[in-house]
């Protein structure tokens, strides 16, 4: 029947199928090729994958980010028990923490030219914490100025007789 021919329409399951000549029907193929589908899932392999490397590196910054402010946590109280400490004298010291922690403490005059004629020192502290975490060194330093005052030994021995 020539009058049906190029007719279009819709079997069961989407299927579609096109009249031709002599009323046969032709199935038209509707759906993803191969190719395609390799395609997608290699640009869905990729987006997986940069998801997971960037999931993966936010929780190893996290993680360093956790060990940075810890040993400033300890570091600052080591620095801020020597601040405050009455007797302070030029020296230096290292000490090794239960934590695995390595400190290192300086402290020493400065600005001695400045200070000469006035009744104090201006004394410099610097604190080297530093710990090895995954075979890496690592280490913050701290420094600040404390003044005290100066002591005349002259004067001290005259008090004590």
């Amino acid at each position: 029947l020539p009058w049906r021919e190029g007719i279009k329409g819709r079997g069961s399951f989407g299927t579609f199928y096109e009249v031709g000549m002599m009323g046969r029907q032709k199935k038209c193929a509707r759906g993803f090729t191969l190719i395609e589908i390799m395609v997608a899932l290699t640009v869905m392999g990729f987006a997986v994958v940069s998801l997971v490397q960037l999931f993966s590196s936010n929780l190893r910054m996290i993680g360093t980010s956790q060990d940075y402010m810890t040993a400033l946590t300890r570091a600052e109280s080591v620095m801020r028990e020597i601040v405050e400490s009455d007797k302070i004298e030029e020296k230096s010291w290292k000490e090794s923490t239960d934590q695995g922690y390595q400190v290192e403490v300086t402290v020493s005059e400065t600005q001695k030219e400045r200070t000469d004629n006035l009744p104090i020192k201006l004394l410099q502290i610097e604190l080297v914490f530093s710990w090895e975490k995954a075979l890496r060194k690592k280490s913050l330093t701290f420094r600040t100025l404390k003044v005290v005052n100066k002591i005349d030994n002259r004067s001290v021995a005259e008090q004590k007789i």
